[in-house]
């Protein structure tokens, strides 16, 4: 069966829009509640687990782009993999959230988290490749369109994951061990609504584009460099939230509702950059939209204990904000590998390369940092402390961010409508 074949027996938007729910919604613990939920599940410091987070997260950045050419190396075998990795993301997930450790807990979690990270990645880099293939079938080749489609079943699995641990903690049931049964059910079911759709047709049977090769391209290069720069803030943010929110605005209560607000103002704001994106340049747009996320979150240095209205209003506008960050950024890498003969997944693979390294950095960097001026979960902190902190999670991520826009303004990103 050829690729066009299944996309059009299997394909439409929701198809691809149902799976990245899951898919996304996996990244919230992994991403967020991790360190806090080992902080205060088995007591480790924030020292250890900056060198957790760092170490695992360095080894899933090298492996993304060998991930991507292994991706391309099995070929025909896709649909194969992808099942097995769904296996693996699957029983990690149970055994991190669900299962007690039953032998060293130190090295249970790095194990339980290294297999986590990896299917994660392989499934994520075969997902995104997939997307080009799929807008490749299609009449109109709109990479924007899709994107939107599939970022916003990604927010839609995102808000899910928020809302989930708060309801099952109401019914009275253990909030990470239901969320996980309740994600691993719908990324089973997800499976099977996208089965048949992993194809793998290679550009070129001749030529091997290697990453090597990939990087040599001088426009690939400035699209990596972007992803990291603009991925940076949402890393340093996500590393710092909970405690943010529970040292700083003294509102732990309230940290999944802020979150819940920060997604569904993404959610609620795709459509708006995708109607955007239909009349001017994405450059443009996103230009916009990040001008605009630095705008606003350079007023949370001024909040203080309990100004929920101030947070909250900037949690829906900052979310909007990364709604452009995740549909149109995406859009205009997969429009741009599409025109060139480099391989889908390897191109994904190094590109998640890319992304997922300010997230090795933000937990090698930022929690140490942090936990070298005595800073510990609670609300008991001196002003040295929550001063540290304010600068981490609000000033950090702001530079980072203009960085980011100075880059895409400047930097050899081709201009270019929908």
């Amino acid at each position: 069966m050829s690729n066009k074949t299944a996309l059009s027996n299997y394909g439409g938007h929701w198809r691809y829009a149902f799976f990245a729910a899951p898919l996304a919604a996996i990244g919230i613990p992994i991403y967020i509640h991790a360190p806090k939920y080992l902080l205060d599940t088995y007591g480790f410091s924030l020292t250890a687990l900056g060198i957790i987070f760092l170490g695992l997260r360095l080894i899933d950045v090298i492996q993304d782009p060998f991930l991507g050419k292994l991706a391309q190396l099995i070929g025909k075998y896709r649909q194969l993999s992808i099942l097995f990795f769904i296996f693996l993301l699957i029983s990690s997930l149970w055994f991190f959230f669900a299962v007690e450790p039953f032998f060293n807990t130190f090295a249970y979690v790095c194990l339980t988290l290294f297999f986590m990270f990896t299917a994660f990645s392989y499934i994520s880099i075969c997902f995104y490749a997939q997307g080009i293939k799929f807008v490749e079938a299609q009449s109109d080749r709109s990479h924007s369109h899709l994107s939107a489609w599939r970022e916003t079943g990604a927010l839609i699995g995102i808000i899910t994951a928020c809302l989930l641990p708060s309801a099952l903690e109401y019914l009275n049931v253990d909030p990470m061990r239901g969320f996980a049964f309740v994600v691993i059910l719908l990324l089973i079911i997800a499976y099977f609504v996208m089965k048949g759709s992993w194809n793998y047709g290679t550009k070129d049977p001749v030529k091997d584009y290697t990453i090597f090769l990939l990087l040599k391209d001088k426009t690939t290069r400035g699209f990596l460099i972007l992803s990291f720069l603009n991925a940076s803030p949402v890393a340093v943010t996500s590393t710092l939230f909970l405690f943010f929110v529970e040292a700083r605005l003294r509102m732990p209560e309230l940290a999944g509702l802020f979150l819940i607000t920060f997604f569904v103002g993404a959610a609620i704001s795709v459509p708006f950059w995708g109607k955007l994106t239909s009349k001017y340049e994405l450059k443009f747009v996103l230009s916009i939209g990040m001008t605009l996320a630095i705008l606003t979150f350079m007023f949370t240095c001024l909040i203080g204990p309990g100004n929920f209205p101030a947070f909250f209003i900037i949690c829906i506008i900052s979310g909007a904000c990364l709604g452009a960050d995740m549909s149109i950024l995406p859009a205009m890498f997969a429009r741009h590998v599409a025109k060139t003969k480099f391989d889908n997944s390897v191109a994904f693979g190094v590109w998640n390369f890319f992304n997922k390294s300010t997230l090795a950095i933000s937990a090698g960097l930022i929690l140490p940092a942090l936990a070298a001026t005595g800073f510990h979960s609670g609300t008991n902190h001196s002003n040295t402390q929550l001063l540290s902190l304010t600068i981490l999670y609000c000033f950090v991520p702001c530079i980072l961010k203009i960085i980011a826009l100075l880059t895409l303004n400047f930097g050899p990103i081709e201009r270019n409508k929908n």
